[in-house]
């Protein structure tokens, strides 16, 4: 007999809370000490592989756009979809996405303070042809777009990661929103860039494709040699009462980036501006009635928001939103035994597309074609409820052993829906000698409708902490199933400790991650029938597998004097991840499945060195950090599976492509030096901090015409970016400030070749940029 998501779960929240009626008298803990929701399994997290930053270094680190992921950039672990950005498009301020451990973006987990964010709306654009431009365009894999300043910490979670955390086979990036802690204040912030204070690097044939910044047409501007950047925030803590304290904060985000409108039929042209905006809002309540219950209530926002035009169109602007708004109520109460911690949420994500038409008619001329109208609004939404629960036992002892065990569960139901409001029509013509020549009636080309799915998911965990002598050893074991795939997932998690001696750690682990939710492959495939694509076939989806990826660990930890040292080796087995592949079907014609793709291995070898305590020299205290790591992966199917037999030209030699994908490392950056030296002066309020790169050459390989390819490699790069801050004490409380960044101090760039059409052409990463930040706290 099968049992229903539902019962499982309370049969998971019924022996948690009997277990809550277990007395374990030994080792009680004061009751009157409720931590702040941080992560569930905080007590059993000591062997876990995370890096913290906290309030005080997201203060401290010198980033550009503020968005979380920013501030990942000097973890070894973590590489960026795009390793080099490209220098002509700095204008932008959306987050990147990024892959821990060589895993693929998209299994990333984010999770804002107990609760996992991601937006699975990321609906793979390739399926949908010609139809793309009536699909909103926005898809990430954050829902939510918060700064740093409405942050108190964020923690990445690497290698041998606790059970209670699940939905990924890379990683997971935890945030925690500011809640109060007991000093009321107000601090706000004012911080601004542009293309004026910006280096922008370009030979002489890139030269001459920036007097035309014009956008391509998927809305995209690959241009932006003009751009000004504003960002705004305010941050209020106060008490309401004696046990109830309130944290309210509000940040705006802003760039207008220079693009070529058309705006006549006889091809004039003219500068306006796209224009993004990123608003962010959050409430925190928490309220102590007393010392054995602690209730947090969360609010979020977040709005996205591009204006933009496309290039060669009439009378079409268009709007792109990436929306969020969310509820998070939690409950801690502390039992003789143990806490019990949890979390109701619900999330509304939202990537939508405004069009000032829904009917476009295509003109030819005997110079330049264009459009009028444009291709209709369209929404996906997607909505969260879940409620996750964990029982906390206090540490016990059992023998010769202790131990913390933690139990815990989950559950969330998802909706996912597409909504187009109107019919998009098009039609086809020509102007000869000022006669109007019909080409093409006018036809369908997407119809109007709705299409929904329903998702369910449900995990229950367990994990024990054991600690006896030297030794310490966490057992854990994550069982998750969901109503689409229906696959039975058990996720065994294991990782030990020996320190055979007081400043000397050896730490080994085996853990198993399964991936993502692919739920929104099922929207996909309505939307797909709702165009009427008959060149795509989904019904073999529910037989796929879910992608997962094994782990093994070791590493060594070894203080010496003043200085930790940290060396660590990572092997990752990522199998039954879900690729597209193509192939012809009985009558020739090209067809799209999802199926499960080859699996690929990767091994990530580590070495970190950072003082201990701050060295003191003057009145001065320094803090330092060296990070190696080198990731080898051959990753080469990752977008699409081909036929491995077919036969292509790399370099000019034939070959079959599996022999070309063996020759070629597919990853990006394959090994990176890093070093952070940071300066405190207290006295005066003085702080100086410094990050600095040498990033592997890039290689890899680029199709320059059909089945025709070239390798490329761009040589090794170093980057040094710093933060000068100064924030004096003037009276009380009050403390002003103000701070410097400088990204890329040497204005060290190095050439990415592009290629448009026939033509090769380079492009370089970002040079030297300014930034400015003014603010206040009291």
């Amino acid at each position: 007999m099968r049992l229903s998501y539902l019962h499982c779960f309370v049969a998971c929240s019924l022996s948690t809370l009997s277990i809550s009626l277990f007395a374990a008298e030994k080792n009680t803990k004061d009751k009157s000490q409720i931590e702040e929701i941080v992560v569930y399994a905080d007590q059993t997290q000591g062997l876990s592989s995370t890096r913290t930053i906290s309030r005080e270094q997201i203060k401290k680190t010198p980033n550009g756009n503020g968005n979380i992921t920013d501030y990942l950039k000097t973890n070894p672990h973590i590489r960026f979809e795009q390793s080099d950005k490209d220098g002509t498009r700095s204008g932008e301020i959306k987050p990147e996405n990024i892959s821990i451990n060589g895993a693929e973006p998209n299994q990333t987990a984010f999770f804002i303070d107990n609760v996992n964010v991601n937006n699975d709306l990321m609906v793979d654009s390739e399926i949908f042809d010609g139809a793309i431009q009536v699909i909103p365009g926005l898809g990430h894999s954050q829902a939510y777009f918060f700064d740093g300043n409405l942050l108190s910490s964020v923690v990445v979670h690497d290698s041998n990661i606790s059970a209670s955390l699940g939905g990924f086979s890379g990683g997971a990036v935890v945030a925690k929103t500011k809640q109060y802690d007991g000093r009321n204040g107000i601090k706000l912030n004012y911080r601004t860039s542009g293309s004026n204070w910006a280096k922008l690097h370009a030979d002489q044939q890139l030269q001459d494709k920036l007097q035309s910044i014009v956008p391509d047409p998927s809305l995209q501007a690959p241009y932006q040699p003009k751009y000004s950047k504003r960002f705004f925030n305010i941050m209020a803590e106060t008490a309401l009462s004696e046990n109830i304290g309130m944290v309210i904060g509000l940040s705006r985000r802003g760039t207008n980036i220079q693009q070529s409108k058309l705006v006549s039929k006889d091809g004039k042209r003219d500068h306006q501006f796209y224009r993004f905006h990123s608003d962010n809002a959050l409430l925190n309540l928490n309220w102590t009635p007393n010392a054995d219950n602690r209730f947090e209530l969360g609010l979020r926002y977040s709005n996205y928001r591009e204006s933009k035009f496309y290039p060669n169109t009439l009378n079409n602007n268009v709007k792109d939103y990436h929306q969020a708004y969310g509820a998070t109520l939690a409950w801690v109460h502390s039992f003789d035994s143990g806490v019990l911690t949890s979390t109701l949420a619900y999330d509304n994500l939202q990537d939508k597309r405004d069009s000032e038409s829904s009917d476009v008619e295509v003109i030819s001329l005997l110079d330049f074609d264009y459009e009028i109208g444009g291709y209709g609004d369209s929404r996906l939404t997607q909505r969260n409820l879940s409620f996750s629960t964990e029982y906390a036992l206090n540490p016990f002892d059992w023998g010769a052993v202790n131990h913390a065990v933690s139990l815990g569960g989950l559950y969330q139901f998802s909706q996912y829906k597409f909504n187009r409001a109107q019919e998009v029509t098009s039609k086809v013509g020509s102007i000869i000698d000022g006669i109007y020549i019909p080409l093409l009636e006018r036809e369908l080309i997407a119809r109007k409708g709705s299409a929904d799915t329903k998702y369910q998911n449900a995990a229950l965990y367990a994990e024990d902490l054991m600690q006896w002598g030297n030794f310490e050893l966490r057992t854990g074991i994550r069982a998750e199933r969901d109503d689409y795939l229906k696959n039975n997932n058990i996720a065994p998690r294991l990782v030990g400790k020996w320190k055979p001696f007081s400043q000397t750690g050896f730490i080994a682990g085996y853990n198993r991650y399964y991936g993502r939710s692919f739920a929104s492959l099922k929207l996909t495939d309505k939307i797909l029938a709702l165009n009427e694509n008959k060149l795509a076939r989904y019904e073999k989806l529910k037989h796929l597998k879910t992608p997962y990826a094994d782990e093994l660990s070791l590493g060594l930890e070894q203080n010496w004097g003043n200085f930790a040292f940290n060396l660590k080796y990572i092997y990752r087995q990522n199998r039954q991840r879900i690729i597209l592949a193509r192939y012809k079907n009985d009558n020739g014609e090209s067809v799209d499945e999802y199926r499960n793709g080859n699996p690929y291995n990767v091994n990530v070898y580590t070495f970190q060195i950072n003082n201990i305590e701050p060295w003191k020299l003057g009145n001065t205290y320094w803090n330092t950090r060296l990070a190696f790591d080198w990731l080898d992966t051959k990753l080469s199917d990752i977008h699409r599976q081909l036929d491995p037999k077919e036969i292509v030209v790399l370099n000019g030699k034939p070959m079959t492509r599996e022999e070309m994908q063996r020759r070629v490392n597919a990853n990006n950056g394959d090994w990176t030096l890093r070093f952070n030296l940071d300066m405190a002066l207290p006295e005066y309020g003085l702080s100086w901090s410094n990050n600095l790169w040498v990033k592997a050459a890039v290689k890899g390989y680029e199709e320059i015409r059909d089945l025709e390819y070239r390798t490329y490699d761009y040589g090794t790069h170093p980057q040094w970016d710093m933060r000068l801050r100064w924030q004096p004490t003037i009276y009380g409380q009050h403390k002003p400030y103000v701070q410097v960044d400088v990204l890329n101090v040497l204005d060290k760039t190095r050439k990415i070749l592009k290629r448009s059409g026939a033509e090769n052409f380079g492009e370089y990463t970002p040079g030297r940029e300014f930034w400015l930040e003014v603010g206040y706290e009291f």
